[in-house]
């Protein structure tokens, strides 16, 4: 189409991508009806990021490695044509099916289609995590905006807004179970809270916070700060006393660690927790009562309302696959994320208090991942680097 005139490719161009998605289902209507409609839930991604299918055509190879990469992480996510998630030779199911990966010819079907590379890392890390036992799935942000709205038709004490608060800053600090809700089988037999060998809260209390409006200060009030400092007093990893800072997020405060902190002293204060006592509580109240005892969250109740949420938000039908979301989905959800970002393996360690690299079994590859590799590559010149 090229050798078009350049305004009547213009005045062609809405109507050209009808026809090249048409042309390409009726091609394919001696196939299953199940081949189609992979097709066009590829077609209604490309739809939905402002694509059409002709304009896709038009870009270079990187832009259309990168698409589909991003396809692939799509669908891995739990949007496929019946919202449930996949496993990997499905995965590559939708792929052929969309014309992304190219079906072995019937006369040489021991001919190996070479993956593009971006794909291909996405592919083979979502065989990778598939294949690591009981491996747990991450929280993600997308899980948050959605308990997010649930919560917010609640009362400020309730368990939902209590969990709210503790997951979103579980995503910034990892925190392990014991470090912020209670056993749920330890508490039945010993009807006390989870305690340290020096026999004091083994979960966040009161103290363990510090908000602040500067960094290094402290503030006694409990609102409009922008840094929070949290001391872990007692850690699996054996280094007690570590203190981590946290800044607020301006960009999305529903979702900044500080806000939820803040949020979480207030709801202590409100239900009169005594200092010693966890802040991980919630009023079992149809609305907040500062006269009822406060009700601790708990492993069980929490993992139950993960597995609801994921349910939900992804379509997860299978019982296996709901079971992988646990308290433990926090700390993977803090580690997928931070690497998902870019930040390099020191800064997971420091951050989600690491010592050792046992943190690399939760990591997996996303588009963003791929594509700042493919950045940096590009924009570096080993010439550059200097050794010696």
């Amino acid at each position: 189409m090229s050798t078009l005139p350049p305004k009547s490719r213009a005045s062609l161009h809405h109507l050209g991508s009808d026809v090249l998605t048409k042309n390409l289902l009726s091609s394919n209507n001696k196939k299953s009806g199940t081949i189609q409609s992979r097709f066009r839930h590829w077609i209604n991604f490309l739809q939905k990021h402002n694509l059409t299918f002709e304009t896709f055509q038009s870009q270079n190879q990187f832009s259309k490695d990168y698409i589909y990469a991003c396809y692939a992480e799509y669908l891995i996510q739990g949007h496929t044509i019946k919202s449930q998630n996949i496993v990997y030779a499905t995965l590559i199911n939708y792929l052929k099916d969309a014309g992304i990966i190219k079906r072995p010819h019937p006369l040489l079907p021991s001919l190996s289609f070479q993956y593009p590379p971006l794909l291909r890392s996405i592919l083979q890390e979502y065989k990778r995590w598939q294949s690591v036992p009981n491996r747990r799935h991450p929280i993600t942000t997308t899980m948050l905006n959605s308990l997010y709205k649930r919560q917010s038709s609640e009362h400020e004490d309730s368990y939902l807004s209590a969990l709210f608060d503790w997951l979103v800053l579980g995503i910034h600090t990892g925190h392990r179970k014991s470090e912020w809700c209670q056993d749920a089988s330890e508490f039945k037999k010993s009807n006390t809270i989870s305690k340290t060998v020096k026999n004091t809260s083994a979960a966040f209390i009161a103290a363990d916070f510090r908000l602040s409006s500067k960094p290094s200060t402290s503030s006694s009030t409990n609102s409009n700060h922008n840094y929070l400092q949290i001391m872990w007093r007692f850690q699996k990893n054996g280094q007690n006393g570590q203190i981590v800072s946290f800044a607020h997020n301006n960009k999305n405060p529903h979702l900044s660690p500080v806000r939820a902190a803040e949020r979480i002293l207030q709801r202590a204060a409100r239900l009169h927790q005594p200092a010693h006592l966890p802040l991980a509580i919630y009023s079992s109240k149809s609305k907040s009562d500062s006269k009822s005892p406060p009700s601790y969250l708990f492993h069980t109740q929490i993992e139950k309302s993960l597995q609801h949420l994921a349910k939900n938000v992804y379509n997860i039908t299978s019982t296996k696959e709901l079971k992988r979301y646990s308290c433990h989905s926090v700390r993977v959800g803090a580690c997928v994320l931070l690497h998902s970002s870019g930040a390099d393996s020191l800064t997971i360690k420091f951050r989600l208090r690491w010592r050792s690299d046992s943190f690399m079994e939760y990591l997996r590859n996303t588009p963003k991942l791929a594509a700042l590799h493919s950045h940096i590559v590009s924009t570096t010149d080993t010439d550059d680097i200097h050794v010696g």
